[in-house]
């Protein structure tokens, strides 16, 4: 192998590769940014108070995934993927328990933070 060769070799790994790890980060980045954020457009339904609520249930053994399709369905969250990814994350830090059964009624658009807490600690 050259002295050229070797160098090539270097500048690739220097270079290109940092560079193109930046483009995919920056990718997942944006990703995570649009499918985090509240959903919009979705059409409401008016109570008798006048306030404009959405009603989820959440039933006993639910499982994560079951509640983000059903929030996604519901046009609360934007993406189920994105609240897969996130509720494995939190069960990597908070390990306390299940999610609490029940019915909600949520005033779209939710931020993540105020989604079915887990352990009775709902914020809805």
């Amino acid at each position: 192998m050259t002295v050229s060769q070797r160098l090539s070799k270097w500048a690739f790994y220097l270079l290109v590769l940092p560079i193109t790890l930046g483009v995919f980060g920056w990718q997942g980045w944006q990703w995570w940014s649009w499918a985090s954020a509240p959903a919009a457009g979705r059409t409401l339904s008016t109570n008798t108070d006048g306030d404009e609520t959405v009603p989820i249930e959440i039933p006993t053994g639910a499982t994560a995934t079951q509640i983000g399709a059903d929030l996604e369905s519901a046009g609360l969250i934007r993406s189920a993927t994105a609240w897969n990814v996130w509720t494995r994350w939190r069960s990597l830090q908070d390990r306390s328990g299940s999610y609490q059964a029940g019915v909600y009624q949520s005033r779209p658009p939710i931020p993540w933070r105020r989604s079915p807490a887990k352990s009775g600690r709902a914020r809805w």
